[in-house]
């Protein structure tokens, strides 16, 4: 996968964000964790965003 950005923060992933076993991406900056096959929000009220295979 490769995400970059998160509008909900207007945070660069390169800077703020970890990949965690299971495929999941946490943004440091807001602590919010994602779902990288779906991009689902999995821990708060912040919307998905759209995940594409490369």
């Amino acid at each position: 996968m490769n995400v970059t950005f998160l509008g909900h923060a207007g945070l660069d992933l390169h800077e703020v964000g970890e990949v965690l076993p299971g495929g999941i991406l946490r943004c440091l900056g807001h602590h919010y964790e994602f779902e990288l096959e779906t991009g689902k929000c999995l821990n708060g009220k912040c919307k998905s965003f759209e995940s594409h295979r490369v």
